[in-house]
């Protein structure tokens, strides 16, 4: 284990290495669109399975939903993942979670299938140490939801609601440094995601957020990498809401600016080559912006090979190479969105997928020690 610890301070620390990773989305926090053909869903409507795990288990309640949702996370996500990402040369998976993996509070908050702090626990302290792999938590669905999709499980479908009320702000800062105190010691353990995609919320409550549970996390825990994320209106880097300024050092060390590059919503007007030009130019000077002006490190944190219009073998590897190229300007590194979708087709192409990207050659082995 020195070896990975030296790993580790080499990620977390020095910065001489990048994260290479994927996102086990879907996995701890299910997503419909991407695990249609989990058990999970058996039974649910459509419309409601739509709206996320709360609606799922509302509909079908703890005596079935309890074992649908635990076969879901028995089954989707297994060590044989950790074993093929780890031969792919990646050095980080990303785990998206919900508030009540924790299982405190109640009613409302008790509707969740219990069990997931299980499989945590097991990515964390058994298949992540045996694989070489580094393990980032990230807070997908907070209390009251803070976008209101699907992806956090909301209470209330497409209503924002964290910010409405301090108890929902105060819960999410105890569940981020529950999980720090939880996994502080565990050797593959990286860090948290504060927040995934806040959306219309309000921007002073967040960022009171970010340094109230910064803080906390710093009481017991200087080593946990903290990820930050932006508005989603705010996210370029280089705006003009000054994100590059927020919790940098000296004050702060081992923050990450979380950033999701998506090249769907917005280029629906651009053909495939305008859109592979568009990463080569555009994409890739956001970074460069980014150090001038004395940012902390950015994490690219969720991208595909997803595209506003569809692409042919060749488009492909090369919309795949210009985006590698742009993301390795990233000091943070990257993590791509997903490793793989439930039920998927061995033989697939689906752009979404890291696991079928790399097995038909639209990305490469990373080599770390090259790059």
């Amino acid at each position: 284990m020195d070896e990975f610890q030296r790993l580790k301070d080499q990620i977390n620390i020095h910065g001489h290495k990048p994260i290479r990773g994927v996102n086990l989305g879907g996995w701890l926090l299910a997503e419909y669109w991407m695990t249609k053909e989990s058990p999970a869903w058996r039974g649910v409507p459509e419309n409601r399975a739509e709206q996320g795990e709360y609606q799922a288990m509302k509909y079908l309640g703890h005596e079935k939903g309890d074992a649908q949702f635990d076969a879901h996370r028995r089954t989707f996500i297994t060590e044989t993942d950790f074993a093929q990402i780890s031969a792919y040369g990646l050095n980080t998976v990303r785990i998206p979670i919900g508030y009540w993996i924790r299982e405190a509070g109640d009613g409302e908050d008790r509707t969740w299938a219990p069990g997931g702090i299980t499989y945590l626990d097991r990515a964390i302290r058994e298949w992540g140490p045996k694989h070489k792999l580094f393990v980032l938590i990230s807070i997908h669905a907070a209390r009251g939801s803070q976008n209101g999709w699907d992806s956090s499980s909301p209470q209330e479908f497409l209503k924002t609601n964290w910010d409405k009320h301090q108890e929902n702000i105060d819960d999410t800062v105890a569940l981020a440094n529950w999980l720090a105190l939880r996994y502080n010691d565990d050797i593959c353990f990286l860090g948290i995601g504060l927040l995934n995609e806040p959306n219309k919320v309000d921007p002073d409550k967040l960022t009171r957020y970010y340094l109230e549970a910064g803080a906390r996390i710093r009481e017991h825990s200087d080593m946990c990498m903290i990820g930050v994320a932006p508005l989603l209106n705010q996210q370029e880097p280089g705006g003009t809401e000054h994100w590059e300024k927020f919790m940098n050092y000296p004050k702060w060390a081992r923050i990450r600016h979380e950033w999701h590059k998506s090249m769907i919503w917005g280029y629906e007007n651009y053909d495939a080559d305008e859109i592979i030009k568009l990463v080569q130019t555009d994409v890739a000077q956001h970074f460069v912006k980014w150090d001038i002006d004395g940012g902390n490190w950015l994490l690219v944190s969720e991208w595909s090979l997803a595209a506003a219009v569809p692409m042919n073998e060749e488009q492909m590897r090369r919309f795949a190479k210009a985006q590698l190229a742009a993301y390795k300007k990233a000091r943070g590194g990257w993590i791509f969105w997903t490793w793989k979708f439930y039920g998927e087709d061995e033989g697939g192409t689906n752009p979404w997928s890291a696991k079928e990207m790399f097995r038909n050659g639209f990305l490469p082995r990373i080599d770390l020690d090259s790059e």
